[in-house]
């Protein structure tokens, strides 16, 4: 059954949830979530989520901001009407010293000429600029031109992958008790990913429940259709 206004707003409230639970994983001080639900006077069910987060080293001074990181996402509904889903998402991290993006993590649900989910890094040039120039590359001096593939609609970064690795591998300030918040948030973005692939292919679900002992009965129309534009998407 196709969302209501009211029901899509529920949905984008319980991922607002989801999306504080994972950037709380910084100092509280540091964070701020702003959102604009979907409007009852449009027959569009549209929403936009935007977190901010300034990023710190672990001993800083409290005005001492090092980095700022932002995660955005512009929500929609699956191609059914009756699940929440991410039309886009881009996070970014920036230094504060120039505000230049050093990466960024896309995805675009509809993107026509490249990954739909890829990261950007602006880098020094060194020997990949010497490559791209023999290979003739349009803009070879910019890194970020490029966009690295990350797994398409339903296997790309969550949110906490990326807070995982602001702390973890960079070495960003985090919160008291991060990394069990991150792991359950991640198990959760996980297990609605697997339902959004079973309803990409229900016959391969089918089929390996079945090859585990289960048994499964069809609906009496037949196995859905495999959407094998998002199982081939780039």
């Amino acid at each position: 059954m196709a969302l209501s206004h009211e029901q899509f707003n529920d949905t984008v409230r319980e991922f607002i949830d989801d999306v504080a639970q994972a950037v709380n994983c910084f100092p509280s001080q540091l964070w701020t979530i702003e959102a604009d639900l979907a409007d009852e006077e449009s027959e569009r069910l549209r929403a936009v989520v935007d977190a901010k987060v300034d990023l710190r080293a672990p001993q800083a001074e409290p005005m001492d901001t090092l980095a700022l990181f932002t995660a955005n996402y512009k929500l929609c509904t699956d191609s059914y009407g009756d699940h929440l889903a991410v039309e886009h998402s881009s996070f970014v991290l920036k230094a504060t010293l120039d505000r230049t993006p050093i990466i960024r993590w896309d995805y675009d649900r509809d993107a026509r000429s490249k990954p739909s989910s890829h990261v950007q890094m602006t880098a020094h040039r060194g020997a990949l600029s010497h490559l791209l120039s023999r290979l003739d590359h349009a803009t070879p001096h910019s890194i970020e031109s490029l966009h690295m593939p990350m797994g398409g609609d339903r296997f790309r970064p969550c949110l906490e992958d990326i807070i995982e690795f602001l702390i973890r591998d960079c070495g960003f300030q985090g919160s008291h008790g991060w990394r069990e918040t991150l792991r359950s948030g991640r198990a959760k973005w996980r297990r609605i990913q697997t339902r959004a692939v079973v309803r990409d292919c229900a016959e391969e679900a089918a089929d390996q429940l079945v090859a585990m002992g289960y048994t499964v009965t069809p609906p009496a129309e037949g196995h859905r259709r495999e959407r094998t534009d998002r199982l081939t998407a780039w």
